[in-house]
């Protein structure tokens, strides 16, 4: 019963420390503020993942087999928290809501017709464009883009192949 006790406590922390460790990167590097937060809150959720690891290591079981198996246990456990943690914060629709949602609530009032012209397709793909350029992931040459940071692709890959094996067809190749 303490052992369980004690691991539910190692899992309450995760979110909080996940919190603090972001705001800490953030602190110490400010530059970060300007630049995508999948990176930072990606990082910070597997630093807090580490911590609570060691922290679980030496709570968790009295032999060494059973702090083996608590640790097996917390590892899966976290692991999927420290997904489920990104893709709730980062990798969703919600950012073009919130976009739409300003749109609205500066305008104060605002037609349709508006919207779609700063909503529509074309001024989303150049906001889009120029925040990838400025962040160092596209590069212009001529009337061409290309890729700069492998990284970005990585990620983007990872999560492509996930939504695949959800049964999700964003595109077609």
């Amino acid at each position: 019963m303490g052992d369980t006790i004690q691991l539910l406590l190692i899992l309450l922390l995760y979110f909080p420390l996940t919190v603090g460790l972001n705001r800490l990167q953030l602190k110490l590097f400010p530059e970060r503020k300007s630049l995508p937060g999948q990176g930072t809150i990606a990082r910070s959720a597997f630093f807090a993942l580490l911590l609570l690891l060691v922290v679980a290591g030496f709570l968790l079981g009295d032999s060494a087999s059973e702090k083996a198996l608590w640790l097996v246990y917390s590892v899966i456990t976290l692991v999927c928290l420290l997904l489920l943690y990104i893709s709730v914060m980062c990798v969703s629709e919600s950012g073009r809501r919130f976009y739409f949602m300003l749109l609205v609530e500066q305008a104060g009032s605002i037609s349709r017709k508006e919207l779609q012209a700063a909503y529509g397709k074309q001024h989303m793909l150049s906001v889009r464009l120029e925040r990838l350029s400025t962040w160092g992931v596209v590069a212009k040459s001529g009337s061409s883009y290309f890729l700069r940071r492998r990284s970005a692709y990585w990620y983007s890959q990872f999560f492509h192949l996930w939504g695949s094996l959800l049964g999700f067809k964003w595109f077609h190749q």
